[in-house]
């Protein structure tokens, strides 16, 4: 029996029992099967071979309780315990306590403290109890419960059963562990797996009845039944790496968190309507989101990101991504690189930010009906808008240029003044339907194909690029330098300012297809105010149009509308045989064609 001070016990290789003090004791036995009780020091115990009884006092004790089949009752302190070899006993207090059960089939229960505890190698069982504690299970068949508090559990190797207990805790399975059963207990808990390093995995959570069911599908099989689990979080750290979420409505799963980590991963989450939060990381992936507000980051790489349905946050990441909000009202960030925003047919109104890089907006439209659709500016974000059928507006920020696909229908696009914000380019493709394009309230260059139809393409203040396409087609550049093809079909290009010729309004369009003798070019009189021609096919008076074959020609000519037959220029002459041409001048070039007659004309008034 130790005294007052500071002392040193030491038993013999026989069954002894010991008695600490009052102060910090070292005792050491033998290999018999020893009863100790330590008293109230900070006592270090080691309790060698034996199937040992040790009862630890109130101080903060460290207890190796060697080999054999040992029993530890530790009490107020904050102990470290080490079961030793051997299928041990272990309970602990009221304090923080260390706890290693090593080998064997140890059976651990752990008091109120904040725990830390490891059951080792065997088939083990603990019961944490109270507080904030850490468990692991180790190799071997464990039944790990993780008790009151916030726990962190981890299964270890082995097929494992996991119970959080009462309190918001994290149930952990690491590439190598077993197949384990979970409980989360009451609280918020969340089952944690993390995957292979740089193999590629295969996962698929669903549902079992009314239990989640994680599985992976490839390379080392296995399986997660997990109930009372409000979120699972798997963090795919390397490889090419899958994730299917499917439907998980009779469980308790609220969310599902994805991190791709290295790789070109994918997530499937297009069957569930649980919420997804996934992290692409680096590399080219595919996220696919679900019915739910999801919230999916692409990370570096040119990545896909689709939103399903739901209220979406999308971010795209460094790298060139393509982001389609789909269903529901999404917000849509690019980030740097040259991203692709896509809205189609029946999804809802999104908030667009291109970010850096040069962005494009795409929008396809309803495939019959006839959409009528307004690009224009709100303060220096531009705004888009369908004004009929199924409303809808897209308010964009860092968007370099839109691309309005209008697949069917009789469409309209009006495309208003752009210049506050940073819309550099607007593309529309009529498809099939008799199409309207007024993009005459802008200077942002415009491409337009009219596609199948008989179509009105009226372009604005920038240098446009102008396709009629199939069918008998008006085109009217606009001001700008302007190239305008008819495409197949009896198309008019007209000239209309709705003002007096000014080329800074007209431009210098170049007509690459004109047929003679089937297309036509349409003069409007307040443009050509020396006209006096009325309205009509033709040239009324005759000599008002002339084919002149060189500049000589042309500058001495009368005629008010030249064509130059070496060149292919149409000219304004406006103040008639004096020199030069006053108010006018070249306003067209007409490629690839030697000569015109009065009726390849129609004037307007």
């Amino acid at each position: 029996m130790a005294q007052v001070d500071n002392d040193t016990i030491v038993g013999g290789e026989q069954g002894d029992v010991i008695f600490g003090g009052f102060d910090a004791d070292l005792i050491e036995t033998g290999d018999g099967s020893d009863l100790i009780f330590s008293g109230f020091g900070d006592d270090t115990i080691d309790a060698g071979g034996g199937d040992d009884a040790i009862f630890s006092g109130f101080g903060n004790d460290n207890i190796n309780a060697g080999d054999g089949n040992d029993f530890v009752f530790s009490s107020f302190g904050d102990d470290t315990i080490d079961g030793g070899e051997g299928d041990d006993l272990i309970f602990s207090g009221f304090g923080d306590d260390q706890i290693n059960g090593a080998n064997g089939n140890d059976a651990i229960f752990s008091g109120f403290g904040n725990d830390n505890i490891d059951a080792g190698d065997g088939n083990d069982f603990v019961n944490a109890g109270k507080g904030n504690d850490f468990v692991f299970g180790g190799a071997g068949v464990d039944t790990l419960d993780g008790g009151k508090g916030n726990d962190t559990v981890d299964g270890g190797k082995g097929n494992d059963i996991m119970n959080g207990g009462a309190g918001n805790d994290r149930l952990i399975w690491n590439n190598g562990d077993g197949s384990d059963i979970l409980d989360g207990g009451k609280g918020y808990d969340i089952s944690e797996v993390n995957d292979a390093e740089s193999a590629g995995d295969d996962f698929v959570l669903g549902q079992n009845g009314d239990r989640a069911l994680f599985e992976r599908v490839n390379l080392g099989q296995f399986s997660l039944d997990a109930d009372n689990v409000e979120a699972f979080e798997i963090n795919a750290s390397g490889g090419d790496d899958r994730l299917t979420v499917n439907d998980l409505s009779n469980t308790d799963v609220e969310q599902v968190n994805f991190s791709g980590g290295e790789g070109n991963d994918v997530l499937d989450g297009s069957q569930t309507d649980t919420t997804l939060v996934a992290d692409g990381g680096v590399g080219d992936d595919l996220l696919q989101g679900g019915n739910a507000a999801d919230t999916l980051n692409g990370g570096a790489g040119n990545d896909t990101v689709l939103g399903g349905g739901g209220i979406d946050e999308l971010n795209g990441g460094d790298g060139d991504d393509i982001i389609d909000g789909q269903k529901g009202n999404d917000i849509m960030n690019g980030g740097a690189g040259n991203d692709r925003l896509i809205w189609n047919n029946g999804d809802g109104s999104d908030i667009l930010d291109g970010g850096k890089g040069y962005d494009i907006s795409e929008v396809n439209d309803a495939e019959a009906a006839g959409d009528d659709f307004v690009l224009g500016q709100n303060g220096d974000r531009a705004l888009f808008e369908r004004v009929n059928l199924g409303q809808f507006s897209l308010d964009a920020d860092n968007v370099e240029a839109f691309e309005i696909n209008a697949s069917g229908g009789d469409d309209r696009l009006t495309v208003n003044d752009l210049s506050n914000t940073d819309v550099e380019q607007v593309n529309f493709s009529g498809g099939e339907g008799n199409d309207f394009l007024n993009a005459s309230g802008t200077n942002t260059p415009i491409f337009a194909d009219g596609g199948v139809g008989d179509d009105i393409l009226i372009g604005g203040g920038g240098n446009d690029t102008i396709i009629g396409g199939a069918g008998s087609d008006l085109i009217i550049g606009g001001g700008g330098n302007d190239v305008l093809i008819g495409g197949d079909g009896a198309d008019a290009f007209g000239f209309d300012s709705n003002a007096a010729f000014d080329l800074n309004d007209i431009g210098s369009n170049e007509i690459q297809d004109f047929q003679v003798g089937e297309d036509q070019i349409i003069l409007d009189k307040t443009v050509f105010a020396a006209l006096s021609s009325g309205a009509g096919d033709g040239f009324e008076i005759a000599n008002e149009f002339a084919v002149v074959a060189n500049e000589a020609e042309a500058d001495a000519s009368e005629a008010a509308i030249l064509f130059n037959s070496s060149t292919g220029a149409l000219i304004y002459n406006q103040n008639g045989a004096e020199a030069g041409y006053g108010d006018g001048g070249q306003f067209a070039v007409l490629e690839g064609v030697e000569n015109l007659t009065a009726e390849d004309f129609a004037i307007k008034e």
